[in-house]
């Protein structure tokens, strides 16, 4: 994709304009294209649909809760008519963060932000630990399961996208 770039007079810094089709509704980083444009979300009833990956996202964070509360909250969910949430794997929640923007690192035109960065995923680690994405900016992290984070929960999608046998 092409974007127009110019330099900002007399500061010595690219100003680059972006095509609408680029933008994902957060402050992208000058010269950063958005790594989950607008177009390829939708939503309906609460739920973000993610037409690459197939994933249905539940459009709020619930949450702060242990990991164990998120399991049971996942479990009892039934946004959008919906009764099979989950707690998205790693690999999962990894596919929308906004890698353009920072603060928070999430298509905001889809996604609610909230004061909640880091979100749990179900990918455990050794020693009563599971892995979250941070969304201030797009990193992630191991925690012991009794902190507690906020839960973005998963529906659906072709899981052979996410079985590359890296947790990590």
């Amino acid at each position: 994709m092409k974007r127009a770039c110019r330099l900002a007079a007399g500061l010595g810094m690219g100003l680059c304009i972006l095509p609408p089709a680029a933008w994902a509704n957060c402050a992208l980083v000058a010269g950063n294209l958005a790594a989950t444009p607008d177009a390829r979300f939708t939503l309906s009833a609460g739920v973000v649909t993610d037409t690459v990956t197939g994933l249905g996202w539940k459009q709020v964070v619930n949450g702060p809760l242990t990991w164990a509360a998120v399991q049971a909250a996942a479990a009892a969910d039934t946004t959008g008519g919906f009764s099979d949430w989950r707690l998205p794997a790693k690999d999962e929640l990894e596919t929308i963060v906004e890698t353009g923007c920072a603060l928070p690192s999430l298509n905001t035109t889809f996604f609610t932000h909230g004061t909640i960065n880091a979100i749990w995923t179900s990918t455990l680690s050794p020693g009563g630990r599971a892995w979250y994405v941070h969304f201030g900016y797009g990193n992630d992290g191991i925690e012991n399961v009794g902190a507690t984070f906020g839960a973005r929960f998963v529906r659906g999608g072709n899981v052979s996208l996410f079985k590359d046998g890296f947790d990590g």
